[in-house]
């Protein structure tokens, strides 16, 4: 985009769009914070895997 006005026109006009049967949201990108979700922790759950040749 080549300026704000051009890139808030681009927003204006897709925002709330139907895209194959899903309405869609357009918005400004924003900087996420780091700190308000917990890491995921898999722990000791089974990682898949395991499959091969049976002969």
């Amino acid at each position: 985009m080549e300026s704000a006005d051009e890139a808030q026109a681009a927003i204006d006009a897709l925002n709330e769009q139907d895209l194959d049967g899903r309405t869609i949201r357009v918005n400004v990108a924003q900087e996420r914070s780091g700190g308000d979700r917990p890491p995921r922790d898999f722990g000791n759950a089974p990682r898949g895997g395991g499959g091969g040749y049976r002969g």
